[in-house]
């Protein structure tokens, strides 16, 4: 049976178009991008950050992402007073939503399944997690919203649905994800490397061939051969 492919978007409902973007949490390794073989295109000690945070996509609410157990993950955390009734999501491209006897929440595309878990809603107060009562509820024109049950409303409060992107991401070949970023419009950017050609997406891929750079150095020194090689490989746009 051929495979259906679907893109399903999520869009947070009348947030904050000009957010300040914020990293944390500074980790110890460095990122180097050596595209191509002309080096003023190379960039070499990016920084790398465990989370990043959009702050103020709705008053008084600010939405992290990070990694967890191989899941992406974005809590909303909400100072004191702030109100949960503005959080919101439009779902774009799913044939149907639902929510299951768990409370998950359910995007049908194609002919599989795209899964929000059901939220944790939390409280933390000297140091011990206090769960909160909640659940996604269903709205009109494919809008999706929060209900939260009673709270300490002077306390902050977080917000965290789990997207399984293991249930959105793949197609007919191997695919890899090795970074995640956001973009200042709240846009989560995907990058690794796919050999599949029916990948979804918005827009053409462009096509890399492989390419080799080696030397070899063979010099004589002390009545003994000494060896040196060098074998730089990377990916050509064509």
């Amino acid at each position: 049976m051929k495979s259906e492919l679907s893109v399903v978007t999520l869009e947070f409902l009348r947030a904050n178009k000009r957010v300040q973007l914020e990293a944390s949490d500074l980790l110890p390794g460095k990122s180097n991008y050596f595209i191509g073989k002309g080096s003023s295109n190379w960039i070499a000690g990016v920084p790398q950050y465990a989370r990043i945070n959009l702050k103020s996509i709705y008053p008084g609410i600010d939405l992290v992402y990070y990694g967890n157990d191989g899941l992406l993950e974005c809590d909303f955390v909400l100072s004191p007073g702030a109100d949960p009734g503005v959080l919101g999501l439009r779902v774009s491209g799913a044939g149907k939503i639902s929510a299951d006897v768990s409370g998950n929440l359910l995007l049908q595309a194609g002919n599989g399944t795209v899964q929000l878990q059901k939220p944790t809603i939390y409280q933390e107060m000297k140091g011990v997690r206090h769960i909160v009562e909640g659940k996604f509820i269903l709205r009109a024109d494919n809008e999706v919203g929060f209900i939260v049950g009673d709270y300490d409303r002077t306390k902050p409060l977080v917000v965290d649905p789990v997207l399984s992107y293991s249930t959105l991401i793949g197609a007919n070949n191997s695919t890899q994800v090795q970074g995640v970023a956001v973009d200042p419009s709240g846009n989560v950017i995907i990058a690794g490397t796919t050999y599949a050609t029916n990948y979804p997406t918005v827009a053409r891929i462009p096509i890399y061939k492989p390419w080799h750079l080696k030397r070899f150095h063979n010099e004589a020194k002390s009545g003994r051969e000494r060896d040196s090689v060098l074998h730089v490989s990377g990916w050509e746009r064509i």
